[in-house]
C-alpha cells in the first residue's frame, strides 16, 4: 500500500497537495490510479477530513484529479492545456505581465506565419480567405472585427502543422480578449488590422515566408503601440 507522510499542522491542504504531486512526478501514481477517501486519507496523514476535503478541490480545479461521486477520486491524465491554465490566471491583472506576454505572442507569431507558408493546405487558404470576407463584412455594417480577428490568428496557428502552437497561443489569446477589443474601438483600427491581415494572407499564399513575417511584425508591433497607447 502506497504510504503518505503524516503532517503538522500548518497549511494543511497545501501539504497535502504537494504530496501527491510528488508521488505523480516520482511515478509512484499515474493517471487513473485511486486516491484514499477522506477518511482513511486523514488517518493516514493525522489531519483532518477538512483539509484532506479542501486539498481535493483544489487539485479538481486545478485538473489535477477527477472526483466521480459515489466512486471515489481519482489521479487525472493532464492535458497540455491544464497544465497552462492556471499559469495564464495572473497574467491577467498585472499590465507588467500583459506587456511581456506581447512580447511572448510577436516571437512565437513571427516564426508560426513563417510555417504557414510551408505548411498551408488549400482548405486552410480557403478558410483564411472566408474569415477575411467575414471581417470585412462585418467592419461594413459598422462592427470591429473582435472575433474575426482572433479567428484570423488561429487559422494561422493551426495551417502550422503542429497543434502546440495552437493551444499555447489560445490560451494566451484569452489573456488578451480585453485589449484587442479596446484596441478596436480607436477610429480607423478595425480597417487597418483588415488591411494587415489581408498583406500576410496573401504572403501566405504566396509562399513568401520572409514577406508574411515582416507584415506580421510591423502588425503585432502597431498593436503593441496601441495597447501602450490606451494603457497611459
Amino acid at each position: 500500500m502506497l504510504k503518505f507522510e503524516p503532517l503538522q499542522k500548518s497549511r494543511l491542504f497545501e501539504d497535502i497537495i504537494k504530496q501527491i504531486q510528488l508521488k505523480v512526478r516520482e511515478g509512484h501514481l499515474k493517471a487513473g490510479d485511486k486516491l484514499p477517501s477522506e477518511r482513511e486519507f486523514a488517518e493516514q496523514l493525522n489531519v483532518s477530513r477538512t483539509s484532506v476535503r479542501e486539498a481535493y478541490r483544489v487539485l479538481e480545479a486545478l485538473s489535477f484529479i477527477e472526483i466521480r461521486p459515489g466512486d471515489g477520486v481519482y489521479i487525472k491524465e493532464m492535458k497540455f492545456e491544464d497544465i497552462l491554465s492556471p499559469v495564464v490566471i495572473p497574467i491577467k491583472v498585472d499590465k507588467k505581465l500583459l506587456f511581456n506576454l506581447m512580447d511572448v505572442r510577436e516571437v512565437i507569431e513571427v516564426e508560426t506565419v513563417k510555417r504557414a507558408t510551408v505548411h498551408a493546405s488549400r482548405e486552410d487558404l480557403k478558410k483564411m480567405k472566408k474569415c477575411l470576407m467575414s471581417a470585412e463584412e462585418n467592419i461594413q455594417n459598422g462592427g470591429k472585427g473582435v472575433q474575426q480577428d482572433i479567428d484570423f490568428h488561429n487559422l494561422i496557428l493551426k495551417a502550422t502543422s503542429n497543434p502546440l502552437f495552437f493551444h499555447i497561443m489560445n490560451l494566451l489569446f484569452d489573456t488578451l480578449k480585453k485589449s484587442r477589443e479596446a484596441t478596436l474601438n480607436i477610429p480607423g483600427e478595425p480597417e487597418k488590422t483588415h488591411r494587415e491581415h489581408c498583406q500576410i494572407f496573401d504572403a501566405i499564399k504566396d509562399q513568401d515566408a520572409e514577406r508574411a513575417a515582416f507584415i506580421m511584425k510591423k502588425h503585432l508591433t502597431r498593436g503593441k503601440e496601441n495597447i501602450m497607447r490606451i494603457s497611459q
